[in-house]
Formats: C-alpha cells, sequence, structure tokens
C-alpha cells in the first residue's frame, strides 16, 4: 500500500480503526505504527500518529494518547492544512481537559478558533466551530462558570443549526449539556424543558 496514496491510506486507515481494533488492538497499533514508518509526508505522518493517539484513547491510556497527539501538531504546524490542525487541537483540548489540565485544554481550543475561519468548506467550518465551542462549555462547567458555559452552548448550536451531517446527534449533546447547567444553576424548572434547536 502506497502510503502517499491518499485513497489507499484511507482505507487502510478506517478499517483499522473500525474492523480491526474492536476485535485486536495490540494488532491496530502495529498496523498504526507501519503506517507512520512507510509515510513520506508531513500529512500522512500526522494521521498515523493520530490513529496511534486515537487507539490509545479507546485504551483509555490517556497521557500516552495525549503524547502521541502533541507529536502530530508538531508535524502538521509545518503544513497549511487547516482542516487536520484544528482537528488535532480539537482532539488535544478534549484530551486535556480529561486529564484535568485545563489550562493547556483553553490554548487548544483558543488554537482552533484562530484556525476555523480559514477552513474553506462552510459546512466543515461551521462543524468545527460548533465542536469547539462545546467544548469550551465543558471547559466552563469544569470552573462551575455556568452562565459562560451556556453561552457557548448556545453559539455551538447556532453553527450544527447550519450543517446536514450529525446534526441531530450535536443538537441532542448540546441539549444534554444546556439540562445539566441549568441543573447546576438550581433551575430544573429550565434544565426538563430544553429544546434548542431552530
Amino acid at each position: 500500500m502506497g502510503a502517499q496514496d491518499p485513497e489507499a491510506f484511507s482505507a487502510v486507515y478506517q478499517k483499522t480503526f473500525l474492523e480491526v481494533a474492536p476485535q485486536n488492538m495490540n494488532k491496530a497499533l502495529e498496523i498504526a505504527d507501519s503506517l507512520f514508518r512507510i509515510s513520506t509526508t508531513p500529512l500522512f505522518r500526522a494521521k498515523s500518529l493520530m490513529l496511534t493517539a486515537t487507539l490509545f484513547q479507546h485504551r483509555q491510556q490517556l497521557e500516552k494518547s495525549t503524547r502521541i497527539a502533541e507529536q502530530a501538531y508538531e508535524i502538521i504546524n509545518t503544513t497549511e492544512e487547516v482542516s487536520w490542525k484544528v482537528r488535532i487541537c480539537g482532539f488535544l483540548a478534549t484530551q486535556y481537559r480529561i486529564l484535568q489540565l485545563y489550562k493547556k485544554s483553553k490554548i487548544f481550543c483558543d488554537r482552533a478558533l484562530e484556525l476555523i475561519p480559514l477552513i474553506p468548506q462552510s459546512e466543515a467550518a461551521q462543524t468545527a466551530l460548533g465542536l469547539v465551542n462545546q467544548e469550551l462549555a465543558y471547559y466552563y462547567m469544569a470552573a462551575k462558570n455556568y452562565q459562560t458555559a451556556i453561552r457557548h452552548i448556545r453559539a455551538s448550536q447556532r453553527s450544527f443549526d447550519q450543517v446536514s451531517q450529525n446534526k441531530n446527534f450535536f443538537t441532542a449533546n448540546n441539549e444534554q449539556l444546556l439540562g445539566l447547567n441549568y441543573y447546576y444553576l438550581n433551575r430544573p424548572e429550565k434544565a426538563s424543558n430544553i429544546i434548542i434547536s431552530a
């Protein structure tokens, strides 16, 4: 398989993640490592590392996953691949939040927000913006700043209202988050009656 053939690379990537990993995680990690070793462009090297990072994330080895994603970020940052820069920033923001390293999480959210306007595809940009605002909502919830979290949830939903793919899933997540924030604000009447999609 030629690593520089995007379709062939994508096929191996998807099969490894969707088919091999659930059956044999060690084998999936071996394939991801092989993809990395035969990749000669920064994009494919970063993608291979992100496959490995995601596999370790599924194993709940979050610190290892985060270290590998940081390597991917360093590689992709030398390129003009804006969509992948944003994707990796989002992954790292989530990982650092889960590890309770909130300042680092916020740094990667802010980096993603700077890059999103450069994404050429409108729907991809809106999806990314929605996800980063959702991540910021989690960040402010962790800080017990529920009003700011609610503002980010509503900003997130404004973005998701403009996309077609996965809109219902994203909206359900935002409604759950909104309900939690109103619950923490001791406003159960708002928490139990939430529909935020237009």
